[in-house]
This record gives structure tokens, sequence and C-alpha cells, in this order.
């Protein structure tokens, strides 16, 4: 497990989901709640879509 010793700011949460996973990844159905809740779901209001 790598540690940052710095904060990273990202433009989009796909390419935050990119630098974690290390490769294409799309960060809006990548980034799951506690509720289960993709972002998408969560953030854009699109129901209760879960993975």
């Amino acid at each position: 497990m790598a540690t940052l010793r710095d904060d990273v700011a990202f433009g989009s949460p796909s390419s935050a989901a990119v630098f974690v996973l290390g490769g294409s990844a799309n960060g809006w159905i990548e980034w799951i709640n506690n509720a289960g809740e993709t972002l998408d779901a969560a953030y854009r209001g699109k129901g209760t879509e879960t993975r």
C-alpha cells in the first residue's frame, strides 16, 4: 500500500480513479459511498443506482 506525502488535486472523479486504479476508469461509477451508491447516483441524483 502506498501513501501520498502531499495532497493531490484532481480535475475530475475519473482522473482520481485512474490514479488510484492505475488504468482507464469512470470515476462517476467507481466511487461508492457507505450506502452503496455510486458518485453518479449520489451527486447527480440518478436514483439509487448501486454497483
